[in-house]
């Protein structure tokens, strides 16, 4: 099994206990940074911040991995760089003068100095991971670390979980030729969350010329490493991807400030995605996929938006197909949405670790153990 961890969001909930058990120590003063006296200008973390994050990232890794690590073969680790996707939509706005110019993709998102605390984990504990551990990390320019997960996840035909806070990954989830299924800390709610789908594939998969796995087989494995974490506290949710990822691109995302389509609201979204799953049971997410060279889809979607809405301004029924296009692109995790230089990139960076190093836990938990040298 593949392990695949968004980076960014298991720092930030590092960040964030960190910085609560750090508020309450009186001995580290008013701010857990100082000035950095060797480079004017700059500042770096306190010692103690730098102990108390150490070891909680080290503790906070094994936990994750600990429930199912006698089944993982591989451990990547992503993080964010700048996105393709901001260049896309500036460009897409120069082009197309019918939707609002003055979206912004992730505008409003605000930081203090946690810089500092991925700066450090760059710098001095990843190392570390990466040499004895066999971890693999990877930011690669042009790329969210969404985007580096869904890469991954295509180029492995293995079972994975995906750590991660972002629900934007539903749509990843399956349970067909492999399964994949995500996992996701408490933040603002009451339990950790297993998030994983019932969906079989309607046929027997064929695996090769001397026998096939029946859809119960898979199943079945999936059911045991759900127990597993459930174990540590865990609790399972079911959920469709393809609705998640269709109610999304009609509906929009507030938290990537991404507008939902003209007056597509809830029970509109709801009704036009049971329409075509309805249309296109077997293939719907594909079509999807392909949108970019055959608009089909497109213009079955936006014959239904009039229908639905009633529309017969000729100035609203252009601006759908557009708004249509730049959700899917901004919401679907695909390598077929990733512009093909951010796409080579990838690959030639990734093809030699991906190929070659293997996870090896109980060095984990040597390194956790002895975190005091690092």
């Amino acid at each position: 099994m593949n392990y695949l961890i968004d980076g960014n969001a298991y720092i930030n909930v590092a960040v964030n206990v960190v910085k609560k058990i750090l508020s309450k120590d009186r001995s580290i003063g008013d701010e857990y940074y100082m000035p950095d006296i060797f480079n004017e200008g700059r500042y770096m973390l306190k010692e103690t911040s730098r102990i108390k994050f150490r070891d909680f990232c080290l503790n906070y890794l094994t936990s994750l991995i600990s429930p199912v690590y006698n089944e993982v073969d591989e451990v990547h680790i992503v993080f964010d760089s700048k996105s393709w996707r901001k260049k896309y939509v500036k460009e897409h706005f120069q082009q197309e003068e019918s939707i609002d110019s003055e979206f912004e993709y992730k505008s409003g998102r605000k930081s203090d100095m946690i810089h500092l605390f991925f700066e450090y984990f760059q710098s001095e504990i990843q190392p570390h991971l990466e040499k004895k551990s066999g971890i693999n990390f990877y930011r690669i320019e042009g790329m969210e670390g969404d985007d580096l997960i869904a890469f991954l996840h295509e180029r492995s035909n293995r079972n994975t979980a995906i750590y991660t806070v972002d629900k934007d990954m539903i749509q990843l989830v399956n349970n067909s030729s492999s399964y994949t299924f995500l996992v996701m800390p408490k933040m603002m709610t009451r339990h950790k969350k297993l998030m994983y789908t019932e969906k079989q594939a309607s046929d027997s998969i064929e695996v090769n010329d001397f026998f096939s796995l029946e859809e119960t087989d898979i199943s079945n494995g999936l059911d045991n490493i759900l127990t597993k974490f459930e174990k540590k506290g865990y609790k399972r949710f079911n959920v469709d991807p393809t609705i998640e990822l269709l109610t999304k691109i009609f509906g929009g995302d507030k938290s990537d400030s991404i507008p939902r389509i003209h007056k597509m609201t809830p029970s509109k979204v709801k009704k036009i995605t049971n329409y075509l799953l309805e249309m296109y049971p077997d293939d719907l997410i594909s079509r999807i996929d392909n949108s970019l060279n055959d608009e089909s889809i497109l213009d079955e979607c936006v014959s239904k938006m009039i229908e639905i809405n009633k529309i017969k301004d000729q100035d609203i029924i252009v601006s759908l197909k557009d708004s249509l296009k730049l959700n899917i692109r901004l919401m679907r995790l695909s390598t077929k949405m990733i512009p093909i230089e951010v796409k080579q990139n990838a690959y030639s960076l990734i093809k030699e670790n991906v190929s070659n190093r293997k996870f090896n836990f109980s060095k984990l938990i040597e390194i956790k153990n002895n975190s005091v040298l690092i």
